[in-house]
Formats: C-alpha cells, structure tokens, sequence
C-alpha cells in the first residue's frame, strides 16, 4: 500500500519554544489514521502545517511524490475540517458551500450538484436553503465535515470531529468517517481513544512536538490475551523473572508502581498460566485487588506517555516512524 502523506524531520517553534520537534509520520492510502497526544502534544499545529496554514522551520511534508513546501498546496486534494470551523450566519448552507467550489473554478451548476450530493451525505439535503443561525452543535458539525468533504479530497484532515455531540450524533459522525476509506485517506485528531480505537486502522502517538509510538492499532492491542493487575505493592524484580518465565507467558510489564500488565498466549493454557502467576504472587504477600482486562487502546497510551520513549509498536511495518 503507497502512503499519501509523508512527513520529514518536521520542526515548528513558536516564540523559541519547540511546538513541533523533528517529526516523521507515514501515512497509507485509504485508511483512517488516528493521531494520539495530550495537550500541546502538537497535533493541531501538525494540521496547520499540513493544511497549510503555517509554514514550518525546516522538513519535507508530501502529498504523495508532490512536496507541498516547496510546490504549494494542490487544489482540491485536502479537505480540512478545523476544530471550530465557522460559518456565516445568515447565508444559506448551499450559497456557501457552493462558493467554496467556485473558489476552485467549479461551474456554478456543477458547484451546486456537488453540495446537494454532499450534503445528502452528511444528511442535511433537506436543510439546504437553510442558514446556520437555525442549526445545532451536532448539524454544525456535519456542515462542518461536509465542507471537508467537497471536492472528492485525496486526504481528508479532521480535529477533534465529534467533539461537544451527543452519542447518536457521534455514531452517525463514526459511520461517515469510516465509509470515507474508500475513496480518501482520513487523518483524524481525537481525545477519544476508544472512539479512535473503533474506527481507526492505524494511529501515531505524539508527545512534545514527536511521534513517539506509530503503527496499526492492533499492534498496540497485541496479539495475546492481556490483562492488567493492581496489587498491594510492588513487584520484587526476581519475582518478575520467575512469571516471565512461566509457559505460555508472552511478556510481563511494569505499567505502574504496584501494578502488572500480562500478556499471555491466547491458547487454551491462558487460564493455566494466569493460575500459576496468581499463585507466585500469592505466596510473597502480593494481593491482586483488580483484575482487569488491558486491551485498550487507551490503557496502552498511557502506560506509553507514562513511559516514554521507547520501542515502537509496528515500525517494521513501515506505516509510522518516530524519533
């Protein structure tokens, strides 16, 4: 599979402070790729890099063999949906977006056939002569994406794109993203990572301007059965040795203090191995009080920002890289 975008020692500073710092990223064709991070982890300024809303300090960033630094943006192959996108008032949702289209050279009837098609999408084709002083969050934030949508975009970039909706609108705003892998490559910034782990094939972690963690999301999940202890105190090290060690155990990780992450073989000597491991720790006074299953997308990015640095999961995929 090609990659769409691929992002270069990608650098921003603001004010002398590293917003974005040395950033790689590959992105594969029609996928949704999810981007990961805390506050001011620097998603939102890597979209306005790659929308081309600010220009970077130094790096590559291309839209296939096309470097969009140096030959500009090309028109119509990025749809953006940015997290406040703003409307005028008081002109009808088709006037606008049909505006949009011929800002790009679309015949009037064309740009207006397009809307229609697009809004149909998005579910608001009834709603077309309508302004945006009569919608609500959730029909703002579908006019929104259907802005992003207009064009047929070979990359579609979305922040934060179900924020503030309710969970019908959510789902519904889900679906559309998902059904868009088959004619575009979605990027999707989001702070729901249990949504992200729903609808995402693949997704980059980021944490001070840098792609710490990429690759497709079941490679965070693992292949195993993996569970998640809380005890009563730490772990002794020779102790930790010792279940390692055990049949059918494939790792034993430290995510906390005082806790453990199992991932065991998914065989049918699963529950045998969580038995003896169980036991082990029994017997030097350490008492599991949760027992709780660790295959979450969000378990895993927390135990990894908690962490730092580290290996990547999937990098010999070849589908992100970070350093």
């Amino acid at each position: 599979m090609g990659q769409v975008l691929t992002v270069t020692g990608l650098r921003k500073r603001f004010k002398g402070v590293p917003a974005i710092n040395d950033l790689n990223l590959r992105v594969p064709a029609n996928c949704v790729y999810g981007l990961i991070g805390p506050n001011g982890a620097g998603k939102t300024t890597l979209f306005s890099l790659i929308g081309g809303f600010l220009r970077p300090d130094a790096g590559v960033i291309r839209l296939g063999e096309r470097d969009l630094l140096q030959d500009g943006l090309p028109l119509g192959r990025i749809g953006i949906l940015p997290q406040d996108a703003l409307f005028q008032r008081n002109v009808p949702i088709l006037d606008q977006l049909s505006f949009f289209l011929r800002l790009g050279g679309v015949a009037p009837a064309a740009a207006r056939a397009e809307v229609m098609a697009t809004l149909e999408t998005v579910g608001l084709q009834d709603l077309s002569r309508r302004s945006v002083a009569t919608f609500s969050h959730g029909m703002i934030k579908r006019l929104a994406l259907a802005q992003a949508f207009l064009g047929h975009p070979e990359l579609i970039l979305l922040d934060e794109p179900t924020s503030g909706l309710d969970p019908e609108q959510t789902a519904v705003v889900c679906r559309l993203i998902t059904a868009l892998k088959s004619t575009a490559t979605v990027l999707v910034s989001s702070h729901n990572l249990d949504q992200l782990q729903s609808i995402c094939d693949e997704v980059a972690v980021l944490n001070r301007g840098r792609v710490v963690a990429a690759g497709p999301v079941a490679d965070f999940l693992g292949a195993g059965r993996r569970l998640r202890l809380t005890l009563n105190r730490d772990v002794p090290e020779e102790l930790l040795t010792a279940l390692r060690a055990l049949p059918d155990m494939l790792a034993v990780t430290v995510p906390s203090p005082a806790a453990l992450t199992l991932t065991m073989s998914p065989s049918a000597e699963a529950d045998r191995t969580l038995g003896l491991c169980l036991q082990a720790l029994l017997a030097q006074g350490l008492v599991p009080r949760a027992i709780e299953p660790a295959q979450s997308l969000e378990s895993e990015v927390l135990t990894l920002l908690r962490q730092g640095p580290g290996p990547l999961p999937g990098a010999a995929s070849g589908a992100g890289a970070g350093s």
